[in-house]
């Protein structure tokens, strides 16, 4: 991750003034027309990159963020501003959307039975093999492998967490991966956040979502 901080002081061919609060260290990273610079040497006052400077010239500096805490923290602040933009709507305004929608939408008693060993192992086989697996480390390949008796006891499972509404911890707990958007991404605003569900709760989800599809 990285601060981006435009600097446009420049004092001649070879350096740039900056700020005493912003200190740039060699190693350092400057946008220069697209690409990345590095900053051969530092002192005091100037730094030094190995690029011609002309008047007016915009450069970018680059710092790279290395602990955990002030990565995350950039995650929270450009992504909560987008998830939680709605958050200071007034209820009224979601009442009258839901109103509007019962109006339009035309009601759908979905129908379906208990998932059985049978349909569970099909939805798996038609799921990639070797995809990412969750926090509980198991893979479709794994839940493959397993004979119909132990696969029993997940799918009991399953069912009665869909008719009681409490699933196990184990199948709740998740994990976010920020994927970039391009090889050289550099920001949070230039990742995607895909969250990673365990397989066991991805094919029942996959399971249902086909069968709501067929009745909708």
């Amino acid at each position: 991750m990285t601060d981006e901080q435009p600097n446009t002081n420049l004092q001649d061919n070879v350096c740039l003034e900056f700020q005493q609060d912003h200190r740039i260290e060699a190693g350092d990273v400057l946008l220069h027309d697209g690409q990345r610079q590095p900053v051969l040497a530092a002192n005091d006052q100037h730094y030094y990159v190995g690029f011609v400077v002309e008047d007016g010239m915009k450069v970018v500096h680059q710092r790279w963020k290395t602990e955990l805490k002030e990565i995350a923290d950039d995650f929270i602040k450009y992504w909560d501003g987008i998830w939680n933009r709605e958050r200071h709507m007034p209820p009224a305004h979601w009442s009258a959307l839901l109103q509007a929608a019962v109006g339009e939408l035309r009601p759908t008693q979905l129908k379906w039975d208990k998932i059985t060993v049978q349909s569970y192992r099909k939805t798996l086989s038609k799921m990639k093999k070797h995809g990412m697996r969750g926090m509980d480390g198991v893979g479709v390949e794994d839940l493959l492998m397993l004979p119909d008796a132990w696969l029993q006891h997940i799918v009991d499972a399953i069912n009665d967490a869909e008719a009681t509404g409490e699933w196990p911890q184990q199948t709740l707990e998740t994990y976010v991966i920020c994927a970039p958007k391009s090889e050289e991404a550099a920001t949070a605003a230039e990742t995607r956040p895909l969250t990673i569900l365990v397989v066991i709760y991805r094919a029942y989800a996959i399971q249902r979502a086909m069968e709501m599809k067929n009745q909708i």
